[in-house]
């Protein structure tokens, strides 16, 4: 995992390298690349780069949020988190889709919280699950998967845009889904919780509106699953 600290006060990127000596993960090979302005980090950023961003938002000529922008154009994917002493800068980016805020004024614990968080949402984000696809075995990120149908021994892998189905055994691969946020709605569905949209009465929605059907016997833990998610957004 790679994680950029860009903050003009060197004692700022040293507490961030501290703290995040301190997170648990299962990666033990967490990189931090240092840099004291956002004209450095753009002048070496590239798609893919970094996992996670940690950008200073007081800074000199280009501040975090302009720093930001231009990180956005190259990389929509890459984790943002900003640093601030500042409360009344928390709402300055919602347009490029910021992670978290940290206020530097924060006591240590909260921070660790953070940061944990957006490690954890890292890791997610990087863990796949291998399918037959076209007469070939292939990996999936498992944050694209919507949810999975079984019918008798037919999966069906259903995706943003398309689906894919083929012979098989749910218990092959459930609990490697479950494990990562996947979860039931009734026997014959499992559901990505954080690409849950909403919850009605009958059916879990999607983010890509497809709506699943929910049952009584799974609907108290279902939505306990996705508030939990929700809170930690």
């Amino acid at each position: 995992m790679k994680i950029a600290a860009c903050d003009d006060e060197q004692a700022f990127i040293n507490e961030v390298k501290d703290d995040i000596v301190l997170i648990e993960t299962d990666n033990d090979n967490i990189e931090v690349v240092e840099y004291n302005s956002g004209e450095a980090l753009i002048e070496d950023f590239h798609k893919g780069l970094f996992d996670i961003i940690i950008l200073d938002i007081e800074m000199g000529k280009m501040n975090g949020l302009q720093t930001a922008k231009r990180i956005r154009d190259i990389d929509s994917s890459v984790i943002l988190i900003f640093l601030t002493s500042y409360e009344s800068f928390v709402y300055n980016g919602y347009e490029v889709k910021a992670f978290r805020y940290i206020l530097k004024t924060q006591p240590k614990a909260i921070r660790l919280q953070q940061l944990q968080a957006a490690i954890n949402e890292c890791c997610m984000n990087n863990h796949t699950i291998v399918f037959p696809y076209k007469n070939n075995q292939c990996r999936f990120a498992l944050k694209n998967i919507m949810f999975i149908e079984v019918l008798g021994r037919e999966i069906t892998v259903h995706m943003q845009n398309e689906a894919f189905s083929f012979n098989g055994k749910l218990i092959d691969y459930e609990k490697n889904l479950v494990s990562n946020r996947f979860i039931k709605t009734n026997k014959s569905f499992l559901v990505n919780v954080l690409n849950i949209s909403w919850i009605d009465k009958l059916y879990v929605i999607m983010k890509n509106g497809e709506k699943v059907p929910i049952s009584r016997k799974y609907r108290e833990q279902v939505e306990k699953a996705f508030i939990c998610i929700e809170a930690g957004r």
